[in-house]
């Protein structure tokens, strides 16, 4: 191959790539200058539909087992529970005000066979910016007299911002959450290893 082809072929085969280049390296917007975004993003296991006693109904069955035992001398013991009790869990209602104002409700419904596993919460609500004041309220139960979870906080929505409202399982209470935040800027951040 004589020089000026060896040239040629190098600029043609790096046309593309500049090509590509030139539009890849400019900044592409998710979101538009005049939104911001409030996200429910978090599972969570509702309470059952009909509470079930496994202790109590363990030492119920030991007991019928204790009398045939003294009474025959022998007992055919069946590990499968008589109870008619069902793990179906409740659907998790979600409620969210913005400025008083209800923009969104609606109820997950628990995952599994059985409709006994946690239900997903997820959704995307398109907010304006600038403050408001943010409430939310779950209920994981149809039961009288169970309260709400109530989460409510005033914040500054900057355009393009997005802010994750999540539930902590160990605390038991709905937060914002703060994996958008970088680990260095985050209050739980110390700057020791463990």
């Amino acid at each position: 191959m004589t020089k000026p082809n060896w040239i040629l072929g190098v600029i043609i085969l790096l046309l593309p790539a500049l090509f590509v280049m030139k539009y890849t390296a400019v900044p592409y917007p998710f979101y538009p200058d005049s939104a911001a975004e409030l996200k429910l993003a978090f599972q969570h296991t509702g309470q059952r539909v009909q509470e079930y006693d496994e202790v109590g109904s363990l030492r119920k069955k030991a007991r019928e087992y204790r009398k045939a035992l003294k009474k025959d001398k022998k007992v055919r013991m069946s590990l499968k529970s008589r109870a008619t009790t069902t793990r179906e869990r409740f659907p998790t209602a979600m409620e969210v005000f913005i400025d008083g104002k209800k923009i969104h409700q609606k109820e997950y419904q628990p995952t599994g066979r059985k409709r006994d596993a946690v239900a997903v919460i997820y959704d995307v609500l398109p907010i304006v910016p600038g403050i408001h004041t943010i409430r939310v309220t779950m209920l994981d139960s149809k039961k009288e007299g169970v309260k709400p979870y109530v989460f409510e906080d005033t914040v500054e929505f900057k355009a393009r911002d997005v802010r994750v409202i999540t539930f902590d399982k160990v605390r038991r209470r709905l937060h914002w959450s703060n994996n958008l935040i970088p680990i260095l800027d985050r209050p739980e951040y110390t700057g020791e290893e463990n």
